[in-house]
């Protein structure tokens, strides 16, 4: 089968549902959602997205996931080819709530692609798991962040979260005066190995919803690089890739003052051990996106 039959079995099961002939992994997604909710594979109690208003259409936003991140029609397949050691950018890290944001500029998502506008960040971090290298917003039917990366982390199951926490995350700019209005992400700091804490952080409010350990998608669902094939499916290797999407844009989603077309973000990743950030990257280096224009 080759990619463009995947790639058009995908665009049949988003309109009319799944095709029967649709390679496993498509079926084994849509099997795991909970038939009494429209929700993402590991379910919750949170209503969908307000631009997803029936089975179908929660099926295609999760469908829409699956195709960029394991079969790879986004953006680009990613390499780390650098012949000298990275060095990360900035030199300093300075929280994932950027001190210098004001300053940053405004950068159009231009790379078009078929799930979304997406942005390429050369290599420039230590790890290659921290090392960010395209990032993509779709809006289609439903706000998905992604970014992909140089290399897949460490299980969370092998982690031991007092010595070393991996944290990915995005910074939302929902009014437009470049300050971060919402922090979202997620990160192995759990009291049982191989769960996640992820949060969602108003920042003007000063308060934070978060769940630590199943099941997950409120406050904020996401598909993390340990639920990926590494070793690849339907012929093709799973990039390493982080994503995140809101199943209720209610009391703890993201609220804007300016159309979501409008809102601005960046996102980062880091490697922290024993309570130091060792390595780390922003994507962009330095900018806010935007799928407006310029």
């Amino acid at each position: 089968m080759t990619q463009l039959d995947i790639e058009q079995r995908v665009r049949s099961a988003i309109r009319d549902g799944v095709d029967p002939g649709a390679p496993p992994w498509l079926h084994a997604r849509v099997q795991a959602i909970p038939a009494t909710t429209p929700m993402a594979h590991r379910g919750s109690s949170a209503s969908w997205l307000p631009f997803a208003t029936s089975r179908t259409a929660s099926v295609a936003a999760i469908l829409a996931i699956v195709l960029v991140l394991s079969v790879g029609l986004g953006l680009i397949a990613y390499r780390n080819v650098g012949t000298s050691p990275p060095t990360p950018s900035p030199a300093t890290w300075s929280g994932p709530v950027r001190v210098d944001a004001g300053a940053m500029p405004v950068l159009p998502l231009t790379d078009d692609t078929e799930m979304g506008a997406g942005w390429r960040d050369g290599p420039d971090a230590a790890l290659p798991w921290v090392d960010i290298g395209a990032i993509a917003l779709s809006n289609e039917g439903a706000l998905y962040w992604w970014f992909e990366l140089a290399g897949f982390p460490p299980r969370a199951e092998d982690l031991d979260s007092d010595q070393t926490i991996i944290e990915y995350g995005v910074v939302l700019d929902t009014n437009g005066d470049r300050v971060g209005d919402y922090e979202f992400g997620i990160n192995n700091d759990a009291p049982e190995r191989g769960d996640f804490r992820v949060w969602v952080t108003d920042l003007a409010a000063g308060r934070t919803d978060e769940r630590v350990e199943g099941p997950y998608g409120m406050p904020v669902e996401f598909v993390h690089p340990d639920e990926l094939d590494r070793d690849g499916m339907v012929g093709q290797p799973s990039p390493p890739s982080m994503g995140f999407t809101f199943l209720s844009l209610g009391p703890t989603g993201p609220r804007g003052e300016v159309p979501f077309e409008e809102w601005r973000f960046y996102v980062w990743a880091t490697v922290t051990e024993d309570g130091e950030v060792v390595a780390w990257d922003y994507g962009p280096d330095f900018g806010w996106l935007t799928l407006a224009a310029p």
